[in-house]
């Protein structure tokens, strides 16, 4: 490696934070097990998975701050807890099912 530090320095600061966004895909949206015997199936699962990503991407400023959902002010939550607060208690509160 003949490149100067501050070169190197830039080159992995571009690419930090690809770990972090994989991190999300497998603890948020479960991408670890969504490998299928097709191809065609695995692309259009990964597609659907980064989709959601993407539209979580843009719900979430509204949400993760705000103290409807957590109840304390500033409040940083992850999306596996948004979903359980937002999602799963509506199972809760119903009686009748299938």
């Amino acid at each position: 490696m003949d490149q100067p530090v501050a070169a190197l320095r830039r080159s992995y600061r571009s690419r930090v934070d690809c770990a972090n966004h994989i991190k999300k895909l497998k603890y948020d949206f479960g991408g670890d097990c969504f490998n299928l015997k097709d191809f065609r199936a695995t692309e259009a699962a990964l597609l659907t998975v980064m989709q959601a990503y993407n539209l979580m991407g843009l719900f979430r400023p509204g949400v993760q701050r705000n103290d409807a959902v957590s109840g304390k002010p500033n409040v940083r939550q992850t999306r596996k807890i948004l979903r359980y607060k937002l999602f799963a208690r509506a199972g809760y509160i119903t009686k009748d099912g299938r």
